[in-house]
């Protein structure tokens, strides 16, 4: 367990059902009516053997198009900020990031297959992908430390870089119905990024409300500690006298 707990830089859940995003609607091609293709419900890094691991699940992964990690509609993409430098908005994706935390390079995993690109220079390097279980997990050749992840889901098109499906207001038999300017990224772990423009990074943001009740809980029980000791050693000195 120790060991498992060790591994894990970062384990984040998303719920079931919140695709697509309010004002979007999917292509209409019959093999878009199965639900829960492009549905994001978890993403993970983890350190194996020193290399950083990522790994996405979906709520289901239908494969009409017979892609060999088992999966043919969605397209994956984890936007990575490893050191300075990098892009203030994810290329395809159509949404910014915060100020400083700008990612330099992009994990992207089809059903056939994983590649990493630089950012925003766009050299190419193939990366081992696989599923394990209900996960599609990819060796990111990168040194497994804590980066800012900003992981996306999108629909999957051959001809596009990234292979992020843009959308359009008046949709099509492949592609998503949305207001013009709209985002191609259909499922993301903090969905305000589709009202605000900007995604922020994977995992719990800082809520002061919750940390100001930390901070005073943890401050109630330093003092009754130090009320416990000082009344213990005020009572050994009465019972010493």
């Amino acid at each position: 367990m120790l060991a498992l707990a060790l591994a894990a830089l970062l384990s984040v859940s998303d719920p079931v059902g919140d695709v697509p995003p309010p004002g979007y609607a999917w292509p209409r091609a019959e093999v878009y009516r199965e639900v829960g293709f492009a549905d994001l419900t978890g993403f993970r890094a983890e350190n194996r053997e020193g290399l950083l691991w990522i790994g996405f699940r979906l709520d289901r992964t239908p494969n009409p198009g017979g892609a060999p990690l088992g999966f043919s509609l969605a397209v994956l993409a984890d936007f990575i900020d490893t050191g300075p430098g990098g892009v203030a908005r994810l290329p395809e994706v159509g949404l910014a990031v915060p100020r400083g935390k700008e990612p330099d390079l992009v994990v992207v995993a089809s059903g056939w297959g994983a590649m990493r690109l630089s950012l925003p220079e766009g050299g190419v390097e193939r990366l081992e992908a696989r599923r394990e279980g209900d996960w599609i997990a990819v060796n990111t050749g990168l040194p497994a430390r804590r980066y800012r992840h900003y992981p996306v889901v999108g629909l999957y098109d051959p001809f596009a870089p990234l292979g992020f499906r843009q959308p359009s207001p008046a949709g099509g038999l492949w592609r998503p119905q949305a207001p013009p300017g709209a985002p191609a990224a259909l499922d993301v772990l903090h969905p305000a990024a589709f009202a605000t423009g900007v995604l922020a990074p994977a995992g719990r943001r800082w809520d002061w409300r919750r940390g100001l009740v930390l901070v005073l809980s943890l401050a109630s029980g330093l003092l009754l500690a130090w009320g416990a000791v000082g009344w213990m050693r005020r009572r050994r000195a009465s019972t010493s006298d």
